[in-house]
């Protein structure tokens, strides 16, 4: 499920709020893209084609590890 879409400049941002723990991760945005990218491809497919919107980014917000990751 999407956490949190909206309209930015007549383009739609995707947000997704993941809290996974990242201790001792040396590269966190390779690893939360490599759990979690299918998943965002999924979420932005399904967006464009339920509205006819262009989807402009998609945020992963790690809330454990304080910090936004853009995916796409």
């Amino acid at each position: 499920m999407i956490d949190l879409v909206f309209e930015s400049a007549e383009r739609w941002r995707i947000l997704d709020y993941k809290g996974d723990q990242l201790d001792g991760i040396a590269d966190v945005d390779a690893e939360l893209l490599a759990r979690y990218g299918p998943q965002f491809a999924q979420y932005k497919s399904a967006w464009e084609r339920v509205t006819g919107g262009k989807v402009a980014s998609i945020e992963l917000v790690a809330l454990r590890a304080n910090r936004t990751t853009k995916v796409g």
